[in-house]
């Protein structure tokens, strides 16, 4: 599960464009982008963070009222697939160091 496996170190809540928040997360984790998972409700933000390298995956919108997680767990697996299928073959889909 999601909570098996993240370090809730560094955490960064941040509205607007995730660029800058992506870049800074890198900087104080020491973690590059091309080694990073980003989960998000906007699908804008998932295409910047395609383009800057880092895998990204599209998720609902949490309910904050219900207080309700837009991450399931069966997204999650998803994105550890596309994380493990990008790092194996050498890619990634509209990030040109990525390409085939």
């Amino acid at each position: 599960t999601v909570q098996d496996v993240i370090d809730p170190l560094p955490v960064l809540v941040q509205d607007g464009p995730k660029s800058g928040h992506l870049q800074r997360i890198s900087e104080m984790s020491g973690v590059p982008l091309s080694k990073m998972l980003f989960f998000d409700d906007d699908l804008a933000d998932v295409a910047r963070a395609e383009q800057m390298g880092v895998t990204s995956v599209h998720v609902p919108a949490a309910d904050r009222r219900l207080g309700s997680c837009g991450l399931t767990d069966e997204l999650f697996e998803e994105g550890l697939q596309r994380h493990t299928e990008y790092i194996t073959l050498g890619y990634r889909i509209g990030h040109d160091a990525w390409t085939r």
